[in-house]
């Protein structure tokens, strides 16, 4: 009976491209973080100046200054 599957080069084991990656809770939240930070200000904003919602730059300029932006500046916070 042919086999259904190709071939494969050889692998060392537990070099399988099945196997995950596993992240901490902290991880995950530490990556989690800007991006919930940014959807509540641009919610909050877009509440208060409705026209701010429909331009997509301001939008991507935004999510970019709030998810790099702040970040950094809490970074360099705390070196001083």
């Amino acid at each position: 009976m042919p086999q259904d599957r190709p071939h494969h080069a050889h692998r060392e084991p537990g070099d399988s491209p099945s196997r995950r990656q596993t992240y901490s809770a902290r991880q995950v939240v530490a990556a989690l973080w800007p991006y919930l930070l940014a959807a509540a200000l641009y919610i909050a904003i877009g509440v208060a100046q409705p026209r701010f919602l429909l331009s997509w730059s301001e939008g991507i300029i935004f999510l970019l200054l709030v998810v790099w932006g702040v970040p950094e500046l809490y970074r360099r916070r705390r070196r001083r």
